[in-house]
């Protein structure tokens, strides 16, 4: 990947914002079901929505250069939805880590626990058999891009979710997320490979998880 990622969608980010709210338990509660309903509306909502989550991982890590880039019209969806997140996180670059924390395990449970791809049942009347959402081109080879790039990130935290997120994938024994699967995924042995040949201790501690 050449230059950062996109900045992620207003909607991507005030899923995250809510979803990191415990104490609001009703906006905990809607967030949940908002992320419920865009994963499972349909193969292209839940692979954007996928990306998305995986821009909020890798910009977290340069905040600073990360808001200037959100599209204003995100920002004051944003703000309209969580206005106390968004000040918080505009004067504390602190609070990103945990922020894209949270987007990573939220993007993690999406990949591994798809929901049903309830288009499908409906046009074979529920009478065939059960398929799972996966993840389609181009939304997974932008993903596979960005997974990589954040493994370079600045912060432990961040790298450690990234490399989560690959480990699980890449060898999943029931290969849920096919273009994730080591098999379909060139461009991950040699990017490892590439960290290792660095000779620094954080490279190593950036792959560890993924190897």
């Amino acid at each position: 990947m050449s230059g950062l990622p996109p900045a992620p969608s207003g909607q991507a980010l005030s899923l995250v914002s809510a979803l990191s709210n415990t104490e609001n338990h009703q906006l905990h509660v809607q967030a949940i079901r908002a992320r419920d309903d865009a994963l499972s509306a349909s193969p292209e909502s839940y692979g954007n929505l996928c990306l998305q989550l995986t821009y909020v991982l890798a910009g977290s890590d340069q905040p600073a250069q990360l808001l200037p880039r959100i599209a204003q019209r995100d920002l004051t969806a944003w703000q309209e939805t969580d206005s106390q997140t968004v000040h918080r996180l505009q004067h504390d670059e602190g609070m990103w880590t945990p922020f894209g924390q949270m987007a990573g395990l939220v993007l993690k449970n999406a990949l591994l626990r798809p929901p049903l791809n309830q288009q499908q049942s409906q046009n074979n009347g529920n009478a065939g058999p059960r398929t799972f959402l996966y993840l389609q081109s181009p939304a997974a080879d932008h993903i596979k891009e960005t997974l990589l790039y954040s493994l370079g990130c600045r912060h432990a935290e961040l790298r450690a979710v990234a490399s989560s997120v690959i480990a699980t994938t890449a060898v999943s024994a029931d290969g849920v997320q096919p273009a994730l699967h080591l098999t379909a995924w060139p461009q991950l042995i040699p990017a490892l490979i590439g960290y290792l040949q660095q000779h620094s201790h954080d490279n190593h501690e950036r792959i560890e998880g993924a190897l």
